[in-house]
């Protein structure tokens, strides 16, 4: 409903040139709601939009994650991915350079297909399916 709306609490979730990019990051998070959760951020105060952002549910913690689309060198597989070591992740965030340390720390998955590793760090890949 807030998509639709385009904001919450009256401030604005996106703007004209974002719309498309942030209703991508929340299909996917839907698509993927078992591993993934989306919320909105506030770096500042002062900032006059939300800014979407994705999660990870892990065991212990949520992680911030930037979801890519990367594509694999090895067999060409293509698929969404969560790489927690985006700096504007944690823009705002008490301790923010540990927390990244954290999320950086953890497994880093390979491609789903041929398990080569893959060209940037992912903590979540979405899976494969054959075609």
């Amino acid at each position: 409903r807030m998509l639709q709306d385009g904001e919450f609490q009256g401030i604005p979730i996106y703007c004209p040139l974002t719309k498309l990019s942030v209703a991508h990051v929340v299909e996917i998070a839907q698509k993927y709601s078992a591993n993934l959760l989306i919320g909105l951020c506030r770096p500042s105060v002062h900032m006059k939009i939300w800014e979407p952002i994705v999660f990870l549910k892990t065991p212990n913690r949520l992680q911030r994650v930037f979801i890519e689309n990367l594509t694999c060198a090895q067999c060409g597989w293509k698929g969404h991915t969560a790489n927690p070591a985006i700096s504007d992740l944690y823009d705002g965030v008490r301790d923010a350079i540990e927390v990244m340390r954290r999320g950086i720390k953890m497994p880093h998955l390979r491609c789903p297909k041929c398990s080569a590793e893959l060209p940037r760090i992912a903590v979540w890949v979405e899976p494969y399916v054959k075609e």
